[in-house]
């Protein structure tokens, strides 16, 4: 079992914890930093993962993969907390951040331990949410430990926060438009099944830009609602500086979601000039879904319970996620109706060709009029033991039944 197997490799890096080996190792803090940030959206993947392998149990794939990579990154975790503990200058602090790193990684064997004994899906949920607290306790120290950025350096994070969330609202603006423009030149010049076709995908494009710039819009009006409630008597630049992993988190998710806006036009674009598959549009919708899932993510860490807005933002990524499957099923159908269309293509076929197919054919029909025929003489051999089993029933003698 995966769970096993995952809750092996953490118990060997938490018994590994106290080795007097591992005190002689030092890692910076900006590293630990960004391995804390990609467990806290991983650890959130996983959870979402879980949850979908409860309704379908044989869908195993999503679940595996989330398993394996969460299980690197929490030994990645331990071990590297370990490290940055050395390190500290603040011996108390340090220590703090040691035994939250330890802990963490016990929390992380029960969870397996937990996913193992197949208990109720409540309770498994309840494991992953104190796995999630231990991930944040250790994130608050070390804001502590990491030394406040410069004055300077708070009015450039500042700029370039304002600059790349400006960015991506170009980005998504700039792809719903290109969207639309391939739409108009297809029904312009398409017509049949390749104006169907194309129509279909980018109607289903669309609606997931439409549903992303809903998104994106809520959670900025959440991020500024953040600011007004946390900044106090600061400024707006001086809220991010005393908070500067939170915005560097939302200048990583505005980066990903403008990239995740081309890349899904790039894959549009291509797909309805056929210079590459459905497959391709498949993968760009998910990226951008993943992104935008990155942005809530970032804006909930610091949102405040019950908050309106909040919840705003949460079902405005639940239409994204449903968007997204939109246009992951749309470009599977799709698929299956270009892949009919050219296996009944016969105009590019040359003599040879078009003479073994009917030949082929041939041997088709006949094997399948030899089936109509046996499968008729079953028919009437059940039927004629459904007469008779129903006449019995009834009372019938044999003189009726004969007859």
């Amino acid at each position: 079992c995966v769970f096993k197997e995952a809750e092996h490799i953490v118990q060997v890096a938490v018994d590994d914890f106290d080795n007097p080996v591992l005190s002689v190792n030092n890692c910076p803090p900006e590293n630990f930093l960004q391995q804390l940030s990609n467990i806290t959206l991983n650890a959130e993947k996983f959870e979402n993962s879980y949850v979908k392998f409860v309704k379908n149990p044989d869908d195993i794939e999503d679940i595996l993969q989330s398993t394996m990579s969460f299980t690197h990154l929490l030994t990645n975790v331990i071990v590297e907390g370990k490290a940055t503990s050395n390190a500290s200058p603040n011996i108390e602090l340090g220590d703090q951040l040691a035994q939250s790193c330890k802990q963490l990684g016990l929390s992380g064997v029960n969870l397996f331990k937990v996913l193992q004994s197949k208990a109720p899906e409540n309770e498994v949920l309840e494991v992953f949410n104190k796995v999630s607290a231990e991930i944040s306790n250790t994130m608050k120290i070390m804001e502590i430990l990491v030394p406040n950025m410069s004055q300077d350096q708070s009015q450039k994070l500042g700029d370039i926060i304002e600059r790349e969330l400006k960015q991506m609202d170009i980005d998504i603006e700039e792809a719903a438009r290109k969207i639309q423009e391939l739409l108009n030149n297809s029904k312009a010049g398409d017509s049949g099944m390749k104006l169907e076709v194309n129509s279909k995908i980018l109607d289903s494009c669309t609606d997931l830009m439409q549903a992303i710039k809903v998104l994106v819009h809520t959670s900025k009006l959440l991020q500024e609602e953040i600011v007004s409630q946390g900044k106090g008597t600061a400024s707006v630049k001086e809220f991010y500086n005393r908070n500067h992993r939170w915005t560097e988190g939302l200048i990583s998710a505005a980066k990903v979601v403008g990239l995740g806006a081309k890349f899904l036009v790039n894959a549009a674009d291509k797909v309805v000039s056929k210079q590459t598959k459905f497959e391709e549009l498949v993968v760009a919708s998910q990226q951008i879904a993943a992104a935008t899932a990155q942005l809530v993510i970032a804006s909930r860490v610091k949102a405040e319970r019950g908050s309106e807005k909040m919840l705003k933002v949460s079902q405005a990524s639940k239409r994204v996620t449903e968007a997204t499957g939109q246009v992951v099923a749309t470009a599977k159908s799709c698929a299956e109706m270009v892949e009919e269309s050219e296996e009944m293509d016969f105009s590019k076929l040359t003599l040879h060709q078009a003479k073994r197919l009917e030949v082929e054919s041939q041997v088709r029909v006949l094997e399948l009029e030899s089936m109509l025929v046996k499968e008729r003489v079953k028919l009437a051999g059940v039927r004629k033991k459904h007469y008779h089993l129903a006449g019995a029933s009834e009372g019938w003698d044999e003189e009726d039944l004969a007859a």
